[in-house]
């Protein structure tokens, strides 16, 4: 069975797990080969616990939350859940995130919406990475490869964060720590002044 089983089961609409069991159990199928369709299309992101910004080496960490996503035809595989420890023992990959949509333009635009809603929360994943490969211009066109990824390498690197970027990032950082949005601190606005006339 595949990894991107999902994908299949996506377009035909038929359960590849449950049809191994049945055949396993010697049970026939309600259907032919010539039964099956293809309709539409489907896409799958694997979700490692990886930094892909750094040669993409595993990282370890505590999930702290799953995102979900409000669109249809989006599903996500995880045996991981709010609270739950990464650790070295185990393969990086977290989760399959899989679409669906009629044509590969919609799906290729609902995978960036659900990596937008779904995040792993605690732990640095490949979601950035994704989503750089998602707007790649060779991507977008088909032209795609075994070795895209070498291929491509600079051209899918992050773009370098501004000085005004990193600001803002910290600031909603401080800010999602408080209580209660808006009511900062005098010691998170020290913190973001110390950093701004670093």
């Amino acid at each position: 069975l595949q990894v991107e089983h999902p994908v299949t089961e996506m377009v035909t609409g038929h359960d590849l797990v449950r049809l191994q069991i049945l055949a396993a159990a010697g049970l026939a199928f309600d259907f032919k080969q010539e039964d099956i369709k293809q309709n539409g299309h489907s896409i799958e992101c694997r979700i490692y616990a990886e930094d892909p910004d750094n040669n993409f080496l595993p990282t370890v960490g505590r999930i702290k939350h799953i995102g979900k996503s409000s669109l249809q035809g989006v599903r996500l595989d995880s045996g991981y859940a709010d609270n739950t420890d990464i650790s070295v023992n185990y393969d990086p990959m977290i989760a399959k995130l899989i679409v669906y949509s009629a044509d590969r333009e919609g799906a290729m635009a609902k995978m960036d919406k659900a990596l937008n809603e779904i995040l792993f929360t605690g732990v640095k994943t490949n979601r950035d990475y994704l989503k750089r490969l998602l707007k790649h211009e060779k991507f977008i066109s088909g032209d795609i490869h075994t070795h895209f990824i070498d291929s491509h390498g600079e051209e899918l690197a992050p773009a370098k964060m501004s000085n005004e970027d990193k600001a803002i990032l910290i600031a909603a950082t401080l800010f999602s720590q408080d209580e209660h949005i808006g009511q900062a601190d005098n010691s998170s606005w020290g913190r973001l002044t110390n950093f701004r006339n670093a």
